[in-house]
This record gives C-alpha cells, structure tokens and sequence, in this order.
C-alpha cells in the first residue's frame, strides 16, 4: 500500500501555529453558539492560552528587574562604592551599570590580559582572601554550581562584614547546561545556603511567567534537554520564574540569631524529654548537662564541640525556656524528633 502523498504547503506550516489556529476556529465557533454553558470554562481556557501564545518571545524586562533589585539593596545597605564580586564571566555582566563600583569575576576560565577575572571554582576559593568584597552578585549562575552549600560558605567567607550578597537564580527554567544544570531555588533554599547572613530581601519573581520561552539561536529548548522541550500548542517554555535573594553580612544580627537557635535547641529537646514522662528538673538536668559538651551550627545541627565552650544554659534557665515558649518563644519547631535522637546519640556515644 502506498503512502498518501504529502501536502508540501502544509510540512512548511510552523507546527504551534497550526495548532493555535485550530483552537482558535473551535473557540470562535463555540462563542458562536451564544449560550456557551459547560462550554464556558473551555473559551476562558482557551482565551488564556491564545493570549498567552501571543505575548513577545524575547525576555523583557527580567535582567533589568534584578539589576534595580540589587542596587536597592545596595543603598539599603549604606554600599555607594568598593568591590564587588561578580560569579561567571566579564563578557555578560551587568558591571557597566555600576560605574561607582570595581568589579572583579569569579570565573571557571581566565582571561588572558584581564588581571579582574580571577579563575576559581568558587566552592574551592581558598586562595582568595577573607572578606575581599563589599558585594557579592550572580544571575543566573548558581544552577550550574555543583556544590552550592560549599560555594554559599566560601562566599560569606569572601564577604566583608556590612556587606552584601546578591543572588537571581531560577526557580522553573528549561534544562540548560552550561556545561550542566544542577538546581532550581527557592527563598527557603536561600535561607538555609545563608544562614548567618540577615536576608533584606527574598521572593520569586514572576513578570517573565507565561513568555513564550524556546530560548535563542545558540541555545534552543531542545539544545540540551532534547525533544522532550520542543515547543507545542501552548509555545515554549512557559513557567519562567526567578528567585531573588539578598542578604546583609552582619555579625550583631548572625550573634542574635545564634541565641535564638540555641534557644530552640532546649524548646525541642525538653518537649521530647517531657513527653517521655520526665519530669521538668529531671529533662532540664539532662538538657543543660548534654549540650555543654556539644555546639549547635547554623544549620540546626549539634555536633560534639570543637572549642573550649558548648552552650550553656542552667537547668532553671532551661525550664524557663520551655515554660514560657507559648508567651515569649521560640515554639516546638519540627526539627523536635530528629534533634532529640541525634542528642540521644551523642550523649550515649561520646
């Protein structure tokens, strides 16, 4: 049996906007109808999309959004001149919009004649010294660190006290290596990357959410990700979201916050010993008494101490804690079962 033969105007037609024009003959001729009933929720679907499919394919808008952002946290943070670190590159960098500022770039390839471009892998930035910079600032470069936890500390590390660090990485994007893409992020991600560090700002942003995204001539959808990509009916890449975070380097705020997670500490771990049927003097004995020998990092973590001082508190200053969590707090957090067995395990294996 033969094959129909093909229609060479039709094979010329784009795909998508054969599609769309089929869903919009059907949505005009169920308007045409006039009493749309269950149809109704069809037309405003159906409205939606052609609306949608019909927005500009370039992002507007997006890079300059985040460049406002980080200059508004830079006069929040008292920052009108100094260093400013820049992750990836020089060649599509934002520097030429901060005249007042020295960049250098923190790059995986150096640039012969350019003594600002400084080659490291900033999860392994060992050789550059201790709080170099009065800003820290990437776009769009943290999903293709391996590491991110490793290059968050280096970072603070690199950071000087009073300033600040800037971050636009993507929330939902198309898979993009370059040469791989590891991660999306979340305001929480960010907390837990920076926690010693005061956030000024943290949110998603979203003007860019519905564009019509098939990326560039150099870097289509399906460069990468493969077919799976391929624009349909409803165009490109259509969930294109950023998160945004800045946070203030400040050791009075890091102090502070400490306390406070110290403070959590004793709430999680009486309220296990309580439930236990301990009475309060006898779970604030052992509560006070363990956690001298132990230290409480920022990521909520107790480990065996590695100085001289664990974290003190006295057994009343524990039952206070605790008895006053609902008038004062801090509450019982989740972290309650994990935190206790890890502090069970460390007392019974010392």
């Amino acid at each position: 049996m033969q094959d129909a033969p093909k229609d060479k105007a039709v094979e010329q037609v784009d795909p998508v906007v054969w599609d769309l024009e089929i869903l919009q003959a059907a949505r005009d001729e169920l308007r045409q109808r006039g009493d749309l009933g269950a149809a109704a929720d069809l037309c405003t679907w159906l409205d939606a999309l052609l609306e949608a499919q019909g927005r500009s394919r370039t992002q507007r808008g997006s890079r300059h959004a985040v460049r406002k952002a980080f200059k508004n946290c830079l006069r929040k943070a008292g920052i009108t001149t100094g260093r400013i670190a820049e992750l990836g590159g020089p060649f599509n960098s934002d520097a030429a919009y901060f005249p007042d500022f020295e960049f250098e770039w923190l790059s995986l390839y150096p640039v012969k004649g350019r003594d600002d471009v400084i080659a490291c892998d900033i999860g392994a930035a060992d050789h550059i010294e201790d709080e170099r910079y009065d800003a820290i600032f990437s776009v769009s470069v943290l999903e293709h660190v391996a590491e991110p936890w490793k290059a968050a500390s280096q970072m603070t590390r690199l950071l000087k006290p009073g300033g600040i660090m800037f971050h636009a990485a993507p929330f939902s994007y198309f898979y993009h290596g370059a040469p791989a893409d590891f991660w999306r992020f979340t305001p929480d991600g960010f907390a837990v990357l920076f926690p010693s560090l005061r956030p000024m700002m943290s949110g998603f942003y979203a003007a860019a959410r519905r564009r019509d995204n098939r990326g560039s001539d150099y870097n289509a959808v399906t460069r990468d990700g493969g077919d799976a990509f391929a624009p349909d009916a409803f165009g490109g890449w259509r969930e294109n979201w950023i998160t945004l975070y800045c946070g203030l380097k400040s050791p009075q705020w890091a102090w502070r916050k400490q306390k406070a997670t110290e403070r959590q500490c004793v709430v999680d771990l009486m309220r296990q010993y309580v439930l236990r049927g301990k009475k309060f003097h006898e779970a604030a004995r052992i509560v006070a008494e363990g956690l001298r020998e132990l230290e409480l990092g920022p990521d909520y973590h107790l480990r065996r101490k590695s100085g001289k001082r664990g974290i003190n508190f006295s057994r009343q200053a524990c039952i206070d804690i605790y008895r006053k969590r609902h008038e004062e707090g801090p509450e019982v957090s989740y972290n309650t079962f994990a935190l206790y067995e890890r502090f069970e395990y460390l007392l019974n294996n010392a």
